[in-house]
């Protein structure tokens, strides 16, 4: 598989915090559209069907699907109250303050293959596994197949309506922004007057895009683990939204003995 290995700016160590928190933050705004509505459903079908009392976010940036999640949930299986983790190489110690019944945001650095196997739950992804090369994201298959532990990760669709992502995110910040509290001087400065988070946020979208996995790509890398694991399934496939459109690709791993059946 020949992928080209570009480090987006947000994943760079010398990235300023607050232009990554900002980033994060504005990406976080995917969640008001439907690209990932069928990974929230079968979230929910694999929560109900697992048992697990535990729902991690892996790669959490600013958050927003697990809300996106505990409205669905108790709109579709009352009674099921998972407890909420977040959890990030990068925590955005800015935007989460404080924790709530259940939910909990990690405030230290955890990998995600490294929640796979700290905590004991259903495990979800958003926007996120383009920043995966293939060896890594093959250890992370493998690490959840080794575990048994349940999961689904979405990210976006390589296709020709993608490109007005890489458009649309940066404009969309110039809007987004004036409602962040607090507002301070550096998003005055970094936003409008020399907009650097801006620009990183059209480079980081073209090289999401770019870096961005197909469904036969992902089927090609489980298809190798799966033959280590028969009591472990995975499946991959595309997500569809509004008009039909392919709007995210998805994967997901379970334990033979949950019974997923069809979701759409």
């Amino acid at each position: 598989m020949d992928r080209r290995k570009i480090k987006e700016l947000e994943d760079s160590r010398w990235c300023p915090p607050f232009f990554r928190n900002v980033m994060t933050l504005c990406m976080s705004r995917l969640r008001f559209l439907t690209i990932y509505d069928f990974s929230i459903r079968k979230l929910a079908l694999l929560v109900k069907k697992s048992g697990k009392q535990d729902v991690v976010d892996l790669c959490t940036g600013s958050g927003g699907y697990l809300e996106k999640l505990q409205i669905y949930l108790e709109q579709n299986y009352p009674g099921l109250e998972p407890h909420f983790w977040h959890t990030d190489l990068f925590p955005n110690l800015d935007y989460f303050k404080e924790d709530t019944p259940r939910v909990t945001y990690c405030r230290y650095p955890l990998s995600a293959e490294a929640a796979i196997k700290k905590f004991d739950g259903v495990f979800c992804m958003f926007s996120a596994l383009h920043h995966f090369d293939e060896e890594q994201l093959c250890a992370l298959l493998e690490t959840a197949a080794a575990e048994n532990k349940p999961f689904i990760f979405s990210d976006i669709c390589k296709n020709k309506y993608s490109i007005l992502q890489i458009i649309f995110f940066p404009v969309m910040i110039y809007f987004y922004a004036l409602s962040i509290r607090p507002f301070t001087w550096k998003h005055l400065l970094f936003i409008y007057i020399l907009p650097l988070i801006p620009l990183f946020l059209l480079i980081d979208s073209a090289i999401s895009f770019i870096k961005a996995y197909r469904v036969d790509e992902l089927k090609a890398m489980y298809e190798k683990i799966a033959r280590r694991y028969p009591d472990y399934r995975f499946k991959a496939g595309y997500g569809r939204c509004k008009f039909n459109i392919p709007g995210s690709t998805w994967i997901m791993g379970y334990p033979k003995s949950v019974k997923v059946q069809n979701c759409r």
